[in-house]
């Protein structure tokens, strides 16, 4: 058995608690960082009275009535992925449209809160989901 004298023992649970601070600060910023929300567009019966899944979603700046459509950031290159929106503070709220297949079928949500960014992500073929963070 190893007996420590006061400053090797001193130095040892220095560098035993400076191991144990740095983990636990690891650890708590680990589970800080920011969780994506998921907006998930329901599905509308169309007219033969079969539940059908958003086609995509539209992005605006305040309400949708005024005509803000936000064009997403990768709008040139669309057909290679999903579109997302970078975003900021703004004196008006962000609203998403889920569009339909049929045209006329939409269906308006405000976001409760400001995001730095959304993409539109898949469920299977459609694009009927907003993640954001």
């Amino acid at each position: 058995m190893m007996i420590l004298f006061s400053a090797a023992r001193n130095k040892l649970v220095g560098k035993t608690l400076f191991v144990l601070f740095t983990w636990a600060v690891f650890v708590c910023s680990a589970h800080a960082a920011v969780k994506p929300e998921i907006f998930i567009c329901p599905k509308l019966a169309n007219e033969a009275g079969y539940l059908e899944r958003a086609s995509g979603i539209d992005l605006f700046n305040g309400p949708p009535s005024e005509h803000a459509l936000l064009k997403p950031d990768n709008a040139e290159a669309a057909h290679r992925g999903p579109l997302f929106w970078s975003m900021g503070p703004s004196q008006y709220d962000y609203w998403y449209v889920c569009i339909y297949k049929d045209g006329n079928a939409k269906q308006e949500f405000k976001l409760t809160k400001v995001y730095e960014r959304c993409t539109n992500i898949r469920s299977g073929k459609h694009f009927d989901r907003l993640k954001c963070k």
